[in-house]
């Protein structure tokens, strides 16, 4: 199980389908009534978003001072800047590995 799992809904149906649930999510939660866990969910992608375009901003930053941007990433992706995109596709970045981990169409899809 990886997926982080946000669900709108009452209470008792949260509670009979989380079971299930649990077999493909990490983190399973009930946010509030219904729609509450779309709103959650796109929360999330907003978040996401900023992260990935600060991540990309500061790695340029950084190279434009003469910095070396793998240990940037190096001393960073341990400190409160950390993060997985950061850590995981930062590094493919700057190795110009530019296949994609995740299709646009889905990051759109969960909004």
């Amino acid at each position: 199980a990886r997926l982080t799992v946000m669900c709108g809904g009452s209470k008792e149906g949260f509670e009979r389908a989380s079971k299930l649930m649990g077999c493909y999510g990490k983190s399973v939660q009930l946010t509030g009534g219904a729609g509450k866990g779309q709103h959650t969910k796109c929360t999330n992608q907003i978040i996401l978003a900023g992260n990935m375009i600060g991540m990309v901003e500061g790695l340029m930053y950084a190279h434009k001072q003469g910095l070396d941007p793998h240990q940037i990433i190096d001393i960073i992706k341990v400190g409160s800047a950390g993060s997985f995109s950061l850590g995981v596709l930062g590094p493919r970045i700057l190795n110009r590995d530019f296949e994609p981990g995740f299709y646009i169409d889905h990051y759109v899809k969960d909004l």
